[in-house]
């Protein structure tokens, strides 16, 4: 079976045969030899009163694809207001479900 890594942004192309992962760059891509379909979800999230207009966020673990749709639905409900750290969390237990978002830099007051 082929499939597209989407555990980085260089996106290989894996084998996976018998449960034996080849074609990967890095070791992220061995996470598919057990069949896990995780990666880290990287979204946007609002920003009010802020220098800028959205912060770039990730999740703090691997999610199914499942699990990153219904944290897009819940994360667009939310709107942030700075000052924000960069690599702070910025939205706890998303829904309940234990994924915290990071942030991917710092945020100041503006506008």
């Amino acid at each position: 079976m082929q499939i597209k890594c989407r555990n980085c942004s260089v996106g290989c192309m894996l084998t996976i045969e018998n449960g034996i992962v080849t074609g990967n760059r890095c070791p992220r891509g061995l996470s598919y030899t057990n069949g896990d379909n995780k990666s880290i979800f990287y979204t946007m999230i609002k920003l009010k009163n802020a220098s800028i207009g959205k912060l770039s966020v990730k999740s703090d673990r691997g999610l199914t694809d499942e699990e990153k749709e219904i944290s897009g639905e819940l994360l667009s409900g939310i709107i942030l207001e700075p000052p924000i750290e960069a690599g702070s969390v910025v939205v706890k237990n998303l829904g309940n479900r234990g994924i915290n978002f990071i942030a991917q830099r710092k945020v100041v007051k503006g506008k």
